[in-house]
């Protein structure tokens, strides 16, 4: 059964990831392009050292296209944590340095219409150039160090208007965007497991993005965090990038291991003399690809009477939407990574309403994670992963 359903999800995404790839290839070779033009102002190059200063550029820009080639075509592909630790922070530093260059371009074009003489501007032009080359490294590097340190636990105090007293105090842990994947492996989560566990929660929730891959390839390294102890249990709920890895697979085994899965239902938590709904939908865009895993926040908060507090776990936070109709106190999300790392920390608010952080949608409280891992490039700036610990209060 999971061999056949794994042969349906390789060969169906197939040839759209192959297009994927292709587009991919363009727009970094195109992009490349662009740096290359804009940085051969730093160098007064030989014949030949103008040909390898390009198969430089280019080859470095098709890194990862090349990456996700050898995980289609070579299942034992060796050396590829090393491989995919430098293409992904390959691709990081080339974004932040195709922000700076544009930018740069920009700023030069509109004081050359003001008041430049062509000497200044090619003066300007290479001065841009060092200064976007120095801080596209210097952030590369900062973002580096910071993905790794170990991830620190953040206290957050959630207050909710007449609460139940015995649900004061309650310890919930969140973790989100974990990224199970190229360049996470059973170590991070070992570690996450000791901590969590150090924290002697009531319940953990982990929402979504658990996983980038297949089950067979990440089974051993998602196992630790089966072994997460709290009163009440372990909680999951399925984000996007589970859609991409096989998400009936990875339903099937995150149950194996000992952790509850909520696809569109709740189970009933009794604290003392308090009683707590806590309820999971998957992740937005769940229902394009499984019909049965379009969220339903009404079939999520059945049996609404007999609760005290009402949590949904949800992926996406633009959930909220949703959750705030059908009733939920409190939506515990996570999905934006905070923009996980410069210019993305700034474009997220273009694309994000709740970025990250405690929000209130109508009668709704919302927590975004900023993430406990990271998707891609192993860089974070000015937005740090954290293990939430979320404490209800009045």
């Amino acid at each position: 059964m999971f061999a056949l359903e794994t042969a349906k999800f390789m060969m169906n995404p197939m040839s759209r990831l192959l297009i994927f790839l292709l587009v991919l290839s363009i727009l970094l070779l195109s992009g490349s392009y662009y740096l290359g033009t804009r940085l051969s102002i730093l160098g007064n190059f030989s014949k030949f050292g103008k040909i390898f200063y390009w198969v430089m550029v280019f080859g470095a820009s098709l890194l990862i296209p090349a990456l996700y080639f050898c995980y289609l075509f070579f299942t034992e592909f060796s050396g590829r944590s090393a491989f995919a630790f430098a293409a992904y922070t390959g691709f990081g530093f080339f974004t932040i340095l195709l922000f700076f260059t544009v930018a740069s371009d920009l700023g030069i074009f509109v004081s050359d219409k003001i008041f430049s003489t062509e000497i200044q501007s090619s003066r300007k032009e290479f001065f841009t150039r060092v200064f976007s080359l120095g801080a596209s490294l210097l952030l590369t590097g900062y973002g580096i160090l910071e993905v790794l340190k170990e991830v620190p636990v953040k206290k957050v105090t959630v207050k909710i208007p007449n609460l139940h007293p015995d649900l004061v105090g309650f310890r919930i842990v969140q973790m989100s965007d974990i990224h199970v994947g190229p360049t996470i492996h059973k170590d991070f989560t070992m570690m996450l497991r000791d901590k969590v566990n150090e924290l002697q929660a009531d319940m953990v929730a982990i929402t979504g993005d658990l996983v980038d891959g297949l089950v067979n390839d990440l089974r051993d390294h998602v196992a630790p965090l089966g072994e997460i102890q709290s009163k009440h249990g372990t909680f999951f709920v399925t984000g996007n990038h589970e859609y991409y890895s096989g998400a009936i697979s990875w339903v099937k085994e995150i149950k194996r291991i000992g952790i509850q899965v909520l696809v569109n239902e709740n189970i009933l938590l009794k604290n003392k003399d308090a009683m707590l709904l806590l309820a999971g939908v998957p992740d937005h865009k769940g229902g394009n690809f499984y019909p049965e895993h379009e969220p339903d926040y009404r079939k999520a908060i059945e049996n609404k009477s007999e609760s005290d507090l009402k949590i949904l776990l949800a992926h996406q936070p633009k959930q909220v939407y949703g959750a705030s109709d059908a009733g939920f106190d409190l939506q515990l999300s996570g999905h934006t990574h905070a923009g996980q790392y410069f210019p993305g920390t700034v474009l997220i608010h273009l694309a994000q309403k709740f970025v990250v952080g405690l929000k209130k949608y109508k009668n709704t409280i919302l927590y975004v994670s900023p993430g406990t891992g990271y998707w891609g490039p192993p860089i974070r700036t000015f937005a740090p992963s954290e293990i939430t610990l979320l404490v209800l209060d009045r």
